[in-house]
């Protein structure tokens, strides 16, 4: 038997810098990518609803609602989250500025954008770096979890049916509910 260890507690330092500039971070929320969260950004609540909760209850993913582009940015920079889901019609300035915050957010979250038919051959041209990948509308419900990983090949951390992860998605539904369309 191994003598007994005596627990002493000490002190960390750490000392963290930007990997852009080597400025020393003073904050460090922003540079802290939530892990395993996934906001879905787009104009009809109804597919908001409908989206959130098959991909909620399909995967590990805490789910984060946007309805519509300047709620997108906002909870884009709010919530940092792993993966977007952009249900945003294309070649719209709209969708332009969103694709701009997106760029610029860090750490940079894997995108997938959804497209009628007639915008596929666009989206598949993107060069931006974070897309990951295209899903065609209309988006599946029943199996949309699936599409989505496969797509960004981003697998989330955790099982789904987590109690806690329908409580947020709750407060999610009910926060854009209230707010105005567009």
């Amino acid at each position: 038997i191994a003598p007994p260890v005596t627990l002493r507690e000490t002190l960390l330092r750490v000392e963290v810098a930007d990997a852009t500039n080597r400025a020393a971070v003073t904050d460090i929320e922003p540079y802290l990518g939530a892990s395993g969260h996934l906001l879905i950004v787009s104009n009809d609540l109804h597919s908001l609803i409908i989206l959130g909760t098959s991909l909620q209850k399909q995967s590990g993913f805490v789910i984060h609602l946007a309805r519509g582009v300047k709620d997108g940015i906002s909870q884009l920079n709010k919530r940092r989250p792993t993966a977007t889901l952009v249900d945003i019609k294309p070649r719209t300035e709209e969708w332009k500025n969103l694709m701009e915050a997106l760029l610029i957010v860090r750490p940079s979250p894997a995108i997938v954008v959804s497209v009628d038919d007639a915008d596929l051959n666009y989206a598949r041209t993107i060069k931006t770096p974070p897309i990951k990948g295209v899903l065609t509308r209309p988006l599946q419900p029943l199996n949309i979890a699936e599409q989505f990983q496969t797509t960004s090949g981003i697998k989330p951390a955790t099982a789904p049916g987590r109690p806690e992860m329908a409580a947020i998605l709750k407060e999610e539904i009910d926060r854009v509910m209230r707010l105005p369309s567009g």
